[in-house]
């Protein structure tokens, strides 16, 4: 996949090259300190603690509210072409390049306003488990930027031509608003469960709009994820899945001798799975 400047509106694409900078400085600074089998990041959870039933209740409430929403809503699903300047595959380089690893349970979706192209939506995770760094997050909601999500038809077509929606488009006004998401990054389901790697949002030293935008949608505090194509996990039950369809297992589809970075991935999830348990 390669980066299409065309295809993200520009604070969608300072939201991605942010979070990308971020994990490339990290990744600079830790990986002469940190090796896997030394760095107390990488200690293995002892212990699954269970998510609230008040957490859980709120899960299942939204979730519901959400289905009906969603299911009145038109939806869009777009195939993005990004490329980052690193993508961890391993257990070492995910654990190293991120100020967690954390499993937790979606709680909600809000919706970010003032983007163009593609929608951004606030996930609130509720943290069960840290597999790797920040204790501390353990038993917090957190908030994490995630693309897709509602927005305006206008604000999604603006720019873009797309073939495949071309019979849609023709009855939906600029001012209805829809849901879209990228196929290589699947919105986390509220109500789900979910493996990743998170760093505070970055976004000290960007232009005054961007600041402003941060500001708007209350994303001071906000986490963010470096490549969420290839580093979001699905939790079901005890098996973990990536989020991305190209790099799930199947009866038909195992690891290939000859694409590294497939398998890596394919080892990652069987290594989140072991660290869960």
């Amino acid at each position: 996949m390669k980066f299409n400047n065309s295809f993200w509106g520009r604070t969608t694409i300072w939201l991605v090259m942010l979070s990308i900078l971020t994990a490339t400085l990290a990744s600079c600074s830790t990986n002469s300190q940190h090796t896997e089998s030394s760095s107390p990041k990488t200690a293995i959870a002892k212990h699954s603690p269970t998510v609230p039933k008040a957490v859980k209740a709120v899960a299942k409430n939204n979730q519901e509210t959400n289905e009906r929403t969603l299911a009145k809503t038109p939806k869009y699903t777009y195939h993005s072409e990004n490329t980052y300047v690193t993508v961890p595959d391993t257990w070492a380089k995910l654990n190293n390049n991120s100020t967690a690893v954390i499993s937790g349970l979606v709680t909600k979706w809000d919706r970010v306003s003032g983007t163009t192209n593609s929608a951004v939506t606030k996930l609130t995770v509720y943290v069960n488990q840290v597999l790797g760094g920040d204790q501390k997050l353990q038993g917090q909601s957190i908030v994490v930027v995630y693309k897709g999500g509602y927005m305006k038809f206008g604000a999604y077509s603006a720019g873009r031509v797309k073939n495949w929606d071309k019979d849609k488009m023709l009855s939906i006004t600029s001012d209805t608003v829809i849901f879209t998401e990228d196929f290589y990054a699947p919105l986390p389901k509220i109500n789900s469960t979910i493996v990743i790697p998170v760093r505070p949002f970055e976004y000290k030293g960007a232009s005054p709009e961007f600041v402003e935008y941060v500001k708007d949608n209350h994303l001071e505090t906000a986490y963010s994820i470096g490549a969420p194509e290839y580093n979001t996990w699905m939790v079901e039950g005890v098996k973990v899945q990536n989020n991305n369809p190209e790099f799930q297992t199947t009866k038909t589809r195992q690891k290939q001798s000859s694409d590294t970075f497939s398998n890596n991935l394919i080892d990652l999830a069987a290594e989140l799975q072991r660290r869960l348990k």
